[in-house]
């Protein structure tokens, strides 16, 4: 090849590279110290980007104006807050749908946080390493909650998921390294391979559950190892209760099986010694499968105060 074309190739392939900051800068742009990054100029909406630092209290707006543009704020960036050690709180507009992957990671100053309605999903390692954070609420808008989403937050003692219309897509990791001490499961839930799943699970903190309505399944080893659980409800819209759901309960003395129209299929062995309880209330009829040694079909017996 010629020096001359070699150096004509060589000039087109810098102006091209120069050229891209500045094409790529014009869908990032900054109003009132947050930074944006336009996702869909057709639709106007954008995302809070770039990975800055960010201190004390953060308020994102539902809209912003840059250029006589108004843009809706959509979305939650990855990693647009990632490592703000110094963020102490934060105001999300019901306008935004998602929040991206380690969004809000080590920002070990978030105190609380509230997720609104809006939100349909929440990415992996979002809030991993908040450990200022005490309680979240998961709302019912939320289908999917990514892996180890919560990890590391040690404080948080108190989880709500929200009753919803849809089940809900969570990874199991979500919630390693908490001390779960209260919590409320107002739907089912899954995992990624679509098999129901607790986040629960071998939380030895745990002391207290309320189960939802809609409810209708209680995953495989739901509370297996919750020693701190003393008594939980079954509602009746429950019809199945997973292998080993309360293995290792060791202080599980109150169980109560709500009325329901539907028979309750139990395959936890929950009932193999119930001498051990002081208190149960059976308000339909439970059957325990034939994979058991025996198969036990015990009908509505209890008491009430």
């Amino acid at each position: 090849m010629k020096p001359a074309i070699i150096l004509r190739k060589l000039m087109l392939l810098l102006a091209m590279l120069s050229a891209w900051p500045a094409l790529s800068a014009v869908d990032y742009f900054m109003v009132d110290g947050i930074a944006y990054h336009i996702t869909d100029a057709s639709k106007a909406e954008v995302e809070v980007n770039l990975k800055l630092y960010y201190t004390g209290n953060i308020i994102i707006p539902k809209e912003v104006v840059y250029d006589s543009i108004t843009y809706s704020v959509t979305a939650i960036g990855g990693m647009a807050f990632y490592q703000s050690y110094d963020l102490t709180s934060i105001e999300i507009p019901e306008s935004v749908t998602s929040i991206g992957e380690k969004a809000f990671y080590q920002c070990f100053s978030l105190t609380s946080i509230e997720i609104p309605e809006s939100v349909i999903s929440i990415g992996s390692e979002a809030f991993r390493g908040c450990s200022g954070l005490s309680s979240i609420k998961i709302p019912g808008s939320v289908t999917s909650v990514g892996n180890s989403a919560f990890s590391g937050c040690s404080n948080i003692g108190t989880v709500i998921f929200e009753d919803g219309e849809n089940d809900l897509n969570l990874y199991s990791e979500a919630f390693n390294s908490c001390q779960l001490e209260e919590g409320y499961l107002g739907r089912n839930i899954f995992n990624y391979q679509n098999k129901a799943i607790s986040p629960f699970q071998g939380h030895k903190t745990l002391k207290n559950v309320i189960i939802g309505n809609s409810v209708t399944s209680i995953a495989d080893y739901a509370f297996q190892d919750c020693s701190g659980l003393t008594s939980i409800n079954i509602p009746g819209s429950v019809t199945s209760i997973g292998n080993y759901a309360f293995s290792g309960c060791s202080n599980l003395t109150s169980i109560a099986f709500e009325d329901g129209e539907s028979e309750l299929v139990d395959y936890s062995k929950t009932y193999d010694d119930h001498t051990a309880y002081s208190y149960v209330y059976l308000g339909r009829i439970l059957t325990s499968p034939a994979h058991w040694k025996r198969r036990v079909c015990l009908t509505p017996w209890g008491t009430r105060d």
